[in-house]
């Protein structure tokens, strides 16, 4: 994983290189839709999914073979939160991402209707819909 800041049209963006270690001079993705540092990478083993988290308060799903975002979510109704720092899948359920923050840590079952990130830290809860 590596940040790329560069401009665009006077506004600064983020970039994610997925690189292959035998040429790391010549990325095979560029995966550009954060609009702050991406700061953890998780590829789904079931399939080629990538999981990304950003200080922009986002989870991105990304399809690595077409270099696209195929789902993004977003907690950026919870001003006190800073940004999300971590990821991971679940290795025993498909489609179950663990994500965390700051605030705390909160499990995503993908495949629900409606999506809601509990972040709990402390006792205290701070719910963020996403």
């Amino acid at each position: 994983m590596w940040r790329v800041k560069g401009r665009e049209r006077g506004r600064f963006f983020f970039r994610i290189l997925v690189l292959d270690l035998r040429n790391l001079s010549d990325p095979v993705q560029s995966l550009a839709e954060h609009t702050d540092t991406a700061t953890c990478l998780a590829l789904s083993p079931s399939d080629s999914t990538l999981a990304s988290v950003s200080f922009d308060k986002t989870v991105k799903l990304w399809n690595v073979d077409s270099a696209t975002a195929k789902l993004t979510l977003s907690s950026a109704r919870d001003p006190g939160l800073k940004g999300l720092v971590a990821c991971a899948w679940c290795l025993d359920h498909e489609g179950v991402l663990a994500v965390s923050g700051h605030k705390g840590s909160a499990v995503l079952d993908l495949g629900a209707d409606d999506v809601v990130l509990p972040i709990t830290t402390l006792g205290a809860d701070y719910p963020i819909v996403i």
